[in-house]
């Protein structure tokens, strides 16, 4: 996975809107998931898989922010934060 493929993923979630988590509009982490199914459909674990992935998911939104396309702020506070302690 190279950066422009990955920014290809975080715009097409975008305009789908499908790109939002925990208070954010892109949460980068929702591109590295969706590359892991589409690359490992019947693995059954991917917590490995986005892991790899990950690094480039968060370079590729900062290069999405670096470019104006979004910003790196949390649209209200305390959703940024999950439910349960993490």
């Amino acid at each position: 996975m190279d950066l422009d493929e990955a920014i290809a993923i975080l715009l097409d979630l975008l305009r789908n809107g499908r790109a939002a988590g925990y208070g954010y509009d892109l949460f980068a982490r929702t591109g590295a998931q969706l590359a892991a199914q589409q690359r490992h459909p019947h693995e059954p674990f991917m917590e490995g898989r986005v892991r790899e992935l990950s690094p480039v998911f968060y370079e590729a939104a900062w290069e999405l922010c670096r470019r104006g396309i979004v910003r790196p702020v949390v649209r209200r506070a305390g959703e940024q934060a999950v439910e349960e302690g993490g």
